[in-house]
Order: structure tokens, then sequence, then C-alpha cells
């Protein structure tokens, strides 16, 4: 349609392009598409996502976890694969000795509702509504249920990043054997942003209970 102003339209249209979709911390900011009705949004790439996703989570695990207390590198945190650390936790428990403890990082409403391996404790990384860890808290009640910081300790989130915060906290502490479960309950994006269906505990058809 004919405008009697193209320029203040082009730059109404510019505006509009750049409207920013307030998403609620998960996902990357998603931009609305000029001319597409109703307010439709674009999503962007699958690659892109991803990238601005990790580059969040270790933004704000520097910001706020135990990164920002100068805490030790990873060199030893033992890395494994569900299936790995499942049966490291079934050999344990088979010898009657020694049992590591597994515990779920994640929120309560995530484990209790997404679902959770089977005899894992939760004790959050940190929880709604905050959603800032508090490492000294974490690490205290991990101390608590373990009884010691000599023993086996296996972390599992949802897809293996908050646990290296956590362990990152652990080991500070003093704790000498701290595991990650790789790729944690629901595992990595797919391309159609569906958990579940590339790698991840749950993928691997390991036991696991939902409320």
């Amino acid at each position: 349609m004919w405008s009697a102003n193209p320029t203040a339209e082009r730059r109404e249209s510019k505006a509009r392009t750049r409207t920013v979709c307030a998403g609620i911390g998960q996902y990357p900011r998603n931009y609305l598409r000029a001319g597409e009705d109703r307010g439709l949004f674009a999503m962007e790439s699958s690659a892109l996502w991803q990238k601005n996703r990790l580059r969040r989570t270790s933004r704000d695990g520097c910001r706020q976890g135990g990164r920002a207390a100068g805490l030790a590198d990873n060199r030893g945190m033992r890395n494994l694969l569900p299936k790995q650390a499942w049966e490291l936790i079934r050999q344990a428990a088979t010898a009657g000795s020694g049992a590591p403890l597994f515990v779920d990082v994640r929120m309560e409403i995530e484990s209790l509702y997404v679902g959770r391996p089977p005899g894992v404790h939760t004790i959050a990384w940190y929880e709604y509504p905050e959603l800032a860890p508090d490492p000294p808290r974490f690490v205290e009640a991990v101390l608590r249920e373990a009884g010691s910081a000599e023993r086996t300790i296996v972390l599992i989130c949802r897809s293996g990043k908050r646990t290296v915060d956590a362990a990152l906290a652990l080991e500070a502490a003093g704790f000498s054997d701290v595991v990650n479960v790789l790729h944690g309950f629901e595992g990595d994006l797919d391309h159609g942003f569906h958990r579940s269906t590339v790698n991840g505990w749950r993928f691997d058809g390991l036991p696991w209970e939902q409320m």
C-alpha cells in the first residue's frame, strides 16, 4: 500500500523487527518478523540457540555458582555416561559396602514431575523462585546426607550442566570422589527442541520413576 511517509514506515518496520519477546529465561531472544500477523515469532536456528544457551549457562555459573568463588577446575571430577553411572551404583549396592550417594541437583518440582532415577536424593543446586545457587548451603546439605566427604557422590541434573558447578563446589569443600553424569536425566535438545531423544538417562532406557 502507498504510504505518505515511507521513511517513517520503514523505521516502524525495523522497530517491529527488533522487538524482543521476553521469555522465562530458558530461551534465547526471539525476534518479531516484520509483516507477519498476530505476533508470530521466529525461533533462531538450532545451532545459535544451543550456542547462546551454553554461553548463558557458563555466564550464570560464573556469576552465581562455585566458579565465582574461585573454585578449582574439574580435573578431579569423574564424568560417566548414564549407563556407566548406573552400573557403578548397582555394583556398590551388590557389594554391600561403600554405596555412593546419588544426588539429583535439579529443583524438586523437576524431579517429581519430569521423573528421576530410583533411590536418588534431591538436593537442589538452586530452587524456585530465587534460581540462584548457594554453594555453601548445597555443600552442607550433601555432607549431612553423605556423612563423610570421603563418600562417592554421583550427581545428575537435566542435561549435565548444573552438575558441573555443583561438583566444583563439592571438590572445593574437600569431597574426594565426585561423579558427574554426562547428559543428565533428559539429555541434550534435538533439532526440534525436544529432550530424551538424543542421549541421557531416560533415553538410555535406565530405570526411572515419576510422581
